[in-house]
């Protein structure tokens, strides 16, 4: 299923093509493997996760525009962690 809705929603395929690792579970779309800084300045790599709809081919709005990530929490140039 993934590689038809990667051929037909552009925003898909650009984060296919940018190297991003997409899986669907459920109603959910998962993108893995997200690098971000921690505060000792190593990468780390995290998942964001966002409600996914489709229907009859066509990616459907979602009904809210929430994204999850998951991870120890990112942060800024100066090592403090990002907050809400």
């Amino acid at each position: 299923m993934l590689r038809q809705l990667l051929s037909h929603s552009a925003d898909l395929r650009r984060l296919s093509d940018a190297g991003y690792h997409l899986d669907i579970h459920r109603n959910y779309l998962i993108v893995r493997d997200v690098p971000y800084e921690m505060a000792d300045k190593t990468v780390a790599y995290g998942h964001l996760v966002a409600e996914f709809a489709y229907a009859d081919g066509v990616l459907a709005p979602p009904s809210a525009h929430t994204v999850w990530f998951t991870g120890i929490n990112p942060c800024n140039q100066n090592g403090q962690p990002l907050l809400d």
